[in-house]
């Protein structure tokens, strides 16, 4: 299956992402960063994303998947290996926003080919791939994250884990772009794409907001749940422990949501698992000891999997 390079491919981008944005935090932190300046570096990784998706997506389109990838992982080894070299706030940013334009790259072209490379027939079993490798290389993530932080330190654990893209970029190099046959009209129609047409498509907008308000939530709980976990005296590598348990909360939900979904509508499990979520969330600063929170944790992040 020519798939299973890509696949490979965002599996290797996923981890040192996923451990480099709690990393970052406590980083900051330990760099004296006050809470203002660890929110302003954590917004960084989604500004470039913002800026780039719908230029990223005309791009893999016409041109295919190989050169995105290659761009996006060399983006996120850079991103990783400038805090090693440079253990300054200023640079934080900076990193920020190269590991968000790096990992958008890299996301968008592995689902563009695996997307346009399965038939109908079997598109479901192809996304559920896409999502298995995606789940298991979050998952990954945090708990090496935490464990490498414990043992070394932060500055060694950006640049250990700035070695992991270069598996995405060997492994990329096996799959066959997906061919250009892209007409010159519908060049022309893609050229004058924009966000506002995005936003007139049915249902899409209400999508979007959606969509929103559950990454917030879950970009807020991502940044600074590590640092409310240091300051109850719970270790890295717990805290890693507790990430790689909300990674696969969200991997898990997505087995069982289709049926759900269909038993009971979209509207009304997203609403469910909202209001579970919400709670969640709230006991959470109720929670100091180590098992506790991995249960809710997982409690708070399963309502992920209804808006992917």
């Amino acid at each position: 299956m020519n798939s299973i390079p890509l696949l490979l491919a965002i599996f290797f981008v996923l981890i040192p992402v996923s451990a480099a944005r709690p990393m970052t935090s406590l980083f900051a932190k330990q760099l004296d960063a006050s809470m203002v300046e660890i929110g302003l570096i954590t917004a960084c990784y989604s500004i470039t994303p913002l800026v780039l998706a719908v230029f990223a997506g005309r791009y893999i389109d016409r041109y295919g998947e190989k050169i995105p990838i290659f761009i996006g992982s060399l983006g996120i080894i850079i991103s990783l290996c400038l805090p090693f070299f440079f253990p300054m706030i200023p640079i934080l940013y900076i990193s920020q926003l190269l590991l968000g334009g790096g990992h958008l790259l890299a996301l968008l072209a592995v689902q563009n080919r695996v997307t346009k490379s399965a038939s109908n027939q079997n598109r479901d079993q192809a996304v559920g791939s896409f999502s298995l490798f995606t789940s298991i290389g979050m998952l990954l993530g945090p708990l090496i994250g935490g464990y490498t932080t414990e043992h070394l330190g932060f500055q060694m654990s950006y640049i250990l884990i700035s070695l992991i893209p270069i598996a995405s970029i060997i492994v990329s190099q096996f799959t066959i772009s997906s061919p250009r046959n892209i007409s010159r009209s519908t060049k022309k129609n893609s050229t004058n794409y924009n966000y506002k047409e995005l936003l007139l498509i049915p249902g899409l907008s209400r999508s979007i907001f959606v969509s929103m308000i559950i990454l917030s939530a879950l970009d807020i709980f991502y940044v600074y749940f590590p640092l409310y976990a240091q300051s109850i005296g719970l270790s890295l590598s717990q805290i890693g422990w507790i990430l790689t348990v909300q990674a696969a909360s969200n991997a898990l939900v997505r087995i069982f949501m289709p049926q759900l979904v269909r038993n009971f509508g979209r509207i009304t499990i997203l609403w469910i698992f909202m209001a579970i979520g919400a709670l969640a969330y709230g006991i959470i600063p109720f929670q100091q000891q180590f098992m506790y929170l991995l249960i809710t944790v997982s409690l708070a992040c399963k309502r992920k999997g209804v808006y992917p």
